[in-house]
């Protein structure tokens, strides 16, 4: 599936049947076709066009932030249960001494 098959870069991330790997790829091939369409622009201005490069930045930051939590979280909640066991061992073994 190509980036062109979405019509905002937030549809890419809205999409729950695309990977994170799938929605960073298509962010990143986005973000690679705006950036050379700004530099065609810089070297001669088309009327029509508008950059997309800020709104696809945005979606990848968002992408990458939400994922950062995510394993955020999810660390916590291992370190959390890590905790809870040891916690829980260490009080057995006090009781058996």
């Amino acid at each position: 599936m190509s980036a062109t098959a979405y019509a905002t870069p937030q549809a890419v991330l809205d999409d729950a049947r695309l990977s994170l790997e799938e929605k960073r790829a298509l962010l990143r091939c986005w973000e690679w076709d705006e950036y050379l369409l700004d530099l065609q622009a810089a070297e001669a201005p088309v009327a029509d066009q508008v950059s997309r490069l800020d709104e696809v930045r945005a979606a990848m930051a968002q992408l990458e932030g939400a994922h950062a939590a995510r394993r955020a979280s999810s660390a916590s909640a291992r370190t959390a249960s890590s905790l809870q066991a040891a916690s829980a061992t260490s009080m057995r073994l006090s009781h058996e001494c």
